[in-house]
């Protein structure tokens, strides 16, 4: 990990918070891993030990209770502190409650909406009337789609608060292969089109 990201790794883990128990519950802003040293040494005899009664069959080993339940505690806070740094490292300051998760997708969704129209305004510059109409007719019928499909997946959560994240999501990435689509219609009519008289 620390090639791929070009860090050190277990000293950027060490240091990881709990974003959930500091913004939401109000706790200190405190590292996960509490002690690197003690979590490190026993993670690593966690899998030495996990080679001995795994693979070399030992039956006169004695087993050190207490070193196992120091191996399972430090092996789960470093699990728990990984998994929030990669979180973090994918999703920086991704909403963590169901209001943020809505109120982002419903943002990214108007986002790509105000994008669409941007280039729709630019394509009206190249059609003449007749084409125009032609033009924002279909997209009207292409709105349609987009908020009937995305309504469609989100009503797989209907009724649950989770409905409006699915909705925006599913009609922002619509919104986006459409943007995608009407930038190239926009490249062929700036080569081969003329702007309206």
């Amino acid at each position: 990990m620390s090639t791929l990201l070009g860090i050190d790794y277990l000293e950027k883990v060490s240091t990881v918070h709990d974003r959930w128990a500091h913004e939401i519950h109000g706790e200190e802003k405190k590292p996960i891993i509490s002690d690197k040293n003690d979590c490190y040494k026993f993670v690593s005899r966690t899998f030495e030990l996990r080679h001995i009664y795994c693979h070399e069959m030992v039956n006169r080993q004695k087993i050190d209770l207490k070193e196992i339940e120091e191996c399972f505690t430090w092996a789960l806070t470093f699990i728990k502190a990984a998994d929030e740094f990669h979180s973090q490292t994918l999703y920086p300051n991704a909403p963590l409650s169901q209001f943020e998760m809505n109120k982002q997708a419903l943002e990214s969704f108007g986002h790509a909406k105000r994008k669409l129209e941007e280039l729709n305004k630019v394509v009206a510059t190249f059609l003449p009337e007749d084409r125009l109409e032609e033009y924002l007719a279909a997209h009207t019928n292409w709105e349609k789609y987009r908020d009937s499909y995305a309504e469609f997946q989100a009503n797989q959560y209907k009724g649950g608060s989770i409905w409006k994240t699915i909705y925006g999501e599913s009609a922002a990435e619509l919104t986006l292969k459409q943007v995608q689509e009407i930038e190239s219609f926009v490249e062929i009519l700036k080569e081969f089109g003329g702007e309206r008289p």
